[in-house]
């Protein structure tokens, strides 16, 4: 089994691998990107039994990873909403009466784009 290391992101640069390492980094290390090429040689020996069970603790990793990664999008999804609404907060109160009707417009297409 691999030691448990934990994962640094570079500077906001997040990519799906990274995603996926995290969160798969708590449920089934074997299973993180670095580890998958390793596996035949790790497991050479196992009887059809083992491998069962380990197929088996692998599907039931997965699917708690997608359980996982359906939450973080969840999350991530209400705070950029939150971002959004703060943003359009600042503008509306540092926007002159001028500037009110392209605000109008900006909000119009953010609510379309919303319910897109």
């Amino acid at each position: 089994m691999p030691k448990k290391t934990p994962i640094q992101s570079r500077a906001g640069e997040w990519t799906m691998r990274d995603i996926y390492d995290m969160l798969m980094f708590d449920i089934e290390p074997e299973l993180m990107t670095d580890m998958l090429t390793t596996l035949e040689d790790i497991y050479k020996g196992e009887t059809r039994s083992q491998r069962k069970k380990r197929m088996q603790r692998y599907a039931e990793a997965f699917h708690e990873f997608g359980e996982r990664f359906a939450l973080l999008m969840e999350l991530w999804k209400g705070e950029i909403h939150a971002f959004k609404e703060n943003a359009l907060k600042s503008i509306k109160e540092s926007a002159t009466s001028v500037d009110q009707a392209k605000l109008q417009e900006l909000e119009q297409l953010f609510s379309h784009k919303k319910d897109a």
